[in-house]
C-alpha cells in the first residue's frame, strides 16, 4: 500500500515567466526599486505579472562563467519564487572570484527577497 503524501507544490520556471527584450529588463532596470545583496542586486517594478530576468555582470569575460552565474540565480528563483511579489523582477548576479556555492547564493537572494518583501509591504 502507498502511503498518502501531500500534493507536491510545482517547482517549474516556464517561458511565460521569463522577462524578454533589452528594453522591458532596460526599464526596470531604471525605473525599478534597488534592493542589494552580497551576490545579488534585486531590481523589483511593479507590475500585473510575475516574470524574471537574470543577469551576469560583463565583468566575467569567458560566456561559461556568465552562463553559471545565471543558472545559479535560475535556480534559487525556481525554487523560492513564492518569495517575490507580483511584477518585474531582475535578478543581477555580481559575484567575486571564484563563484560562490549555491548555498551562499540562496542565503543571499533569500535575505535580499524578504527585505525587499517587507520594503515593499511598508510601501502599500
Amino acid at each position: 500500500m502507498r502511503a498518502e503524501t501531500a500534493p507536491r507544490r510545482r517547482e517549474t520556471l516556464r517561458k511565460y515567466e521569463i522577462l524578454r527584450g533589452h528594453g522591458a529588463v532596460e526599464r526596470v532596470l531604471s525605473q525599478g526599486r534597488k534592493f542589494p545583496g552580497v551576490y545579488v542586486t534585486l531590481f523589483y517594478l511593479p507590475g500585473q505579472t510575475k516574470q524574471v530576468a537574470f543577469i551576469a555582470a560583463r565583468r566575467y569575460r569567458k560566456a561559461v562563467l556568465r552562463n553559471r552565474i545565471k543558472r545559479l540565480l535560475r535556480e534559487v528563483y525556481r525554487k523560492n519564487k513564492d518569495l517575490f511579489a507580483e511584477g518585474l523582477w531582475v535578478l543581477y548576479g555580481r559575484f567575486t572570484e571564484p563563484i560562490p556555492s549555491y548555498q551562499q547564493v540562496e542565503e543571499d537572494v533569500l535575505r535580499t527577497a524578504k527585505l525587499a518583501k517587507v520594503e515593499l509591504e511598508k510601501d502599500d
